[in-house]
């Protein structure tokens, strides 16, 4: 198998090239090498997008991996703080990014926060196109966008190009649940989509398609959580339900190869998080993948599949497991390659092809 490990200590040079043809200089140019936030390759294996950060300074790159070539590099406003880059379609990239605002600076005159934070955080997500450059923050609340602090993007879609979907807050300003958004990835429109949910709905999961397989529900009053599963014609089905102190539900990350959901949970001695399978018809789950003594610290998703394909912890360093078994050759064999440790797979193509590597040494930041 092929591995996309084209270092990112020589491809940094790019991240802060003159322009997006410009010929890279060497990276000791820079007197060192950016600190790498993320990167993702593209669903063909050609291009690599990548976020990186110098000196404070964000800067988003994409790289031509057959021709050794930057297409496009970019700054967002140094004052945010760029959180993770990807896909969103075949010629569109999306990023993420939050920004700190003192409360008057964002909210309507003679509205509150409760507890009267002095700081809040938003997290935002925009598309670049490459065709033409331009970046266009993405929101679903219109007028009152300043009130849509939770939403986020979940795209490619696969069979509806130009498209993604959104989760964001209900149209209604005292709504508190979360419906979902057909977003124009070119013009930024988004339209509610007809998704059955609660009046206290906080998560979704999506298929490949963009069709919505389960939803969490959560009820603040009550702490009761609850998991639902949508059936053929979109039909809502509780799964399980539950409750405990802060109302906090297991949190379902995606769904297995064989159709299972994920779930990470603490184990059955309330010490070290786990991940389990739940059937979608009795509810029934047992553990998936574990490590003994030491806690999950995420569920590895496939971009394109939207599939659980894997887990990551920490014991030294950063350690993955992958259940595909391509990938999981792939990383066996990051050893050959890099004996010192401290490598992971970050990205790989829709075929599960080329793997995108990061390796670490010290603080050199990838």
């Amino acid at each position: 198998m092929r591995m996309s490990v084209f270092g990112f200590a020589v491809a940094a040079a790019l991240f802060f090239s003159a322009g997006a043809h410009a010929q890279a200089p060497p990276v000791e140019a820079f007197g060192g090498v950016p600190a790498l936030g993320d990167a993702a390759i593209s669903a063909d294996g050609t291009r690599v997008v990548a976020a990186a950060s110098r000196d404070g300074r964000p800067t988003i790159a994409v790289y031509d991996v057959d021709q050794g070539q930057p297409i496009y590099a970019a700054s967002p406003d140094q004052n945010n703080e760029l959180r993770s880059v990807g896909w969103a379609d075949a010629n569109i990239i999306s990023c993420r990014s939050t920004r700190t605002f003192r409360p008057g600076e964002v909210l309507p005159e003679n509205f509150r926060l409760q507890g009267g934070p002095g700081r809040i955080i938003f997290a935002r997500d925009s598309v670049i196109d490459l065709a033409t450059g331009r970046m266009r923050a993405l929101v679903t609340g219109g007028e009152t966008a300043w009130a849509d602090q939770g939403s986020y993007l979940v795209a490619p879609i696969e069979g509806d190009p130009g498209f993604g979907r959104m989760v964001g807050r209900a149209p209604i300003i005292e709504a508190q649940r979360r419906v979902v958004y057909r977003v124009n990835l070119t013009n930024g429109e988004a339209r509610q989509a007809l998704v059955r949910a609660g009046e206290d709905t906080i998560h979704y999961l999506f298929d490949a398609r963009g069709d919505t397989i389960a939803r969490t529900d959560s009820d603040e009053q009550t702490n009761r959580w609850r998991i639902f599963v949508y059936d053929a014609g979109g039909q809502d089905r509780l799964l399980l339900e539950g409750e405990n102190a802060t109302g906090s539900p297991i949190h379902i990350v995606g769904a297995l190869a064989d159709g299972r959901l994920a779930a990470m949970d603490e184990d059955a001695d309330d010490q070290y998080y786990v991940m389990y399978a739940i059937d979608r018809t009795t509810g029934a789950r047992e553990v998936v993948f574990s490590r003994p003594g030491y806690e999950l610290s995420e569920a590895i998703i496939d971009p394109w599949s939207r599939q659980v394909v894997g887990a990551e912890w920490t014991e030294t360093e950063d350690l993955q497991h992958f259940f595909d078994p391509a990938l999981q050759v792939a990383y066996q064999g990051l050893g050959q390659h890099f004996p010192n440790g401290g490598a992971k797979i970050m990205s790989w193509s829709r075929e599960r092809a080329g793997p995108l590597v990061l390796a670490e040494k010290g603080p050199d930041g990838g």
